[in-house]
């Protein structure tokens, strides 16, 4: 029995070249390929989860609230996690909080509705953590909904990949298992199907191999967190900025009128873009909020990798025509030089089939 997380790059960069475009078909082909072993004698050999990310990655509010318990705001759903995290195969609740929903700017700066709309933690269904499946027209629904956007983060994807392998999140599986109506039919886009309600089991089990596939067409790249004194919903530490929700209008001067209410920081983000907040009332980036370098970055996803390999999960790492840094990231994050690939959207169909064949004699193994 297989196990496996992947995690699948969708950041900004893999709108280009057709490298997106691409990836859907040849991922496809692979579902298709490793769900074959599910059948009617054994339907719940292979489990599936997907983890879609670019800066970050949305859990979805089923699987991060039965992770971390309540969310501090229901629009999106991202962990930050502390660097002692990255040396920790599970969800690490204690060494995380949850990412202030903000942007750094906005697509459309003239639209003049106060609402971000290129937020850091992806609002969009599509972009949330499809966990432990085995439904071929739901992953590929996923998979041809995507769309590219943000930055890169292989620390924290590989993150999400890794707990959902370790055992001690089997309570939170198990939760998302019971979420069926009594006519059958699931309650939410995360319910997992109650074949799975004992995954993930334990490591090293005898008849299952954990397996974690990592695409990415780029590097670790700089992430930005909102720094704890700007992320309150306190209203005696308001931010700079007044709004009026009947028009969904905000001033940046002071306004009495009725109507108007000085916004709490946490609200304020969920208006206002950093770029527009630097523009109207001063300061800089960094007087918000705090920078993870690349450099940490990547020490976090060398942290996360080798503490998988530790336990027994086998890492596929695919550069889908990735940067000299990505490639190198990726190699040493494969279980051997064998897992490590590179591909260009031209042969990325073949690629996976590689992978399909090696994941196969990983279960004839077991």
């Amino acid at each position: 029995d297989v196990e496996l997380s992947v995690v699948i790059d969708v950041s900004n960069s893999m709108g280009n070249g057709g490298r997106l475009t691409s990836l859907v078909p040849a991922l496809t082909s692979f579902y298709t390929s490793v769900l074959a072993s599910n059948d009617v004698v054994n339907p719940n050999r292979v489990s599936i989860s997907t983890i879609p990310y670019d800066m970050q990655v949305n859990a979805g509010k089923e699987l991060y609230e039965a992770a971390h318990g309540a969310a501090e705001h229901q629009l999106s759903f991202c962990s930050e996690w502390t660097d002692a995290a990255y040396a920790q195969t599970g969800f690490s609740t204690d060494e995380q909080v949850q990412a202030v929903h903000a942007a750094y700017k906005n697509s459309n700066t003239n639209s003049g509705v106060w609402d971000i709309d290129l937020p850091h933690c992806s609002e969009e269904e599509y972009d949330q953590i499809l966990p432990f499946s085995k439904d071929l027209n739901a992953l590929t629904d996923q998979l041809n909904a995507m769309k590219s956007r943000g930055s890169t983060s292989l620390d924290t994807a590989a993150k999400w990949g890794v707990a959902l392998l370790d055992p001690a999140s089997r309570p939170v599986i198990n939760h998302l298992s019971t979420l069926w109506d009594g006519a059958g039919n699931p309650e939410d886009r995360q319910s997992v199907d109650p074949g799975f309600s004992q995954r993930p089991v334990d490591w090293n089990h005898e008849s299952t191999q954990k397996v974690m596939l990592i695409i990415t067409d780029g590097q670790n790249v700089a992430e930005h967190r909102v720094k704890p004194a700007f992320r309150t919903d306190d209203a005696t530490n308001p931010s700079h900025v007044w709004y009026n929700p009947g028009e969904n209008n905000v001033s940046f001067v002071e306004k009495t009128a009725a109507g108007w209410e000085r916004m709490t920081w946490k609200k304020m983000w969920q208006k206002v873009p950093l770029e527009t907040l630097i523009l109207e009332t001063g300061g800089a980036l960094g007087d918000y909020w705090d920078t993870v370098d690349s450099t940490t970055k990547d020490t976090r996803f060398d942290l996360i990798c080798s503490a998988a390999k530790d336990k027994g999960i086998v890492i596929f790492s695919i550069a889908y025509g990735a940067s000299a840094k990505g490639q190198e990231s990726l190699r040493d994050c494969a279980t051997n030089d064998a897992f490590y690939h590179t591909a260009e959207p031209g042969d990325i169909e073949e690629i996976f089939a590689e992978v399909g064949a090696a994941v196969e004699k990983l279960k004839l193994t077991k």
